[in-house]
């Protein structure tokens, strides 16, 4: 699968970090997000599964992707944190990207129920 870049219309948040604020940080990372996943569906990927984020650990973190859905689905990489890119990921069908998207909204859901 192929992995892309944020275009140049959506460019990731920077962070201040003379004044950093993780509220704000994930605040931006939200945003960003949103204007990206609505940029996606302009732009040719209209699926159902466009915005949903995979996340692959990496090294000491992990890289963060967004899920774009449409006739040649690919990965947009989210440089955020330490803006970490697996190298591995573009050999993953969409099929096993789903299946990890839908196993990490699963386990978030079970540790949001035990939290309640």
């Amino acid at each position: 699968m192929k992995v892309h870049s944020c275009p140049n219309d959506i460019p990731a948040p920077t962070v201040d970090y003379n004044h950093y604020d993780q509220d704000s940080v994930d605040a931006a990372e939200a945003e960003h997000q949103t204007k990206l996943k609505a940029w996606l569906k302009a732009n040719g990927y209209p699926g159902g599964h466009t915005g949903e984020i995979f996340s692959t650990p990496f090294a000491d973190g992990a890289a963060q992707y967004m899920f774009a859905d449409g006739p040649k689905p690919c990965l947009i990489h989210l440089p955020y944190g330490d803006a970490w890119n697996n190298p591995d990921v573009k050999f993953l069908p969409k099929r096993e990207v789903l299946n990890r998207i839908k196993k990490s909204a699963a386990l978030a859901a079970l540790f949001a129920k035990q939290q309640s």
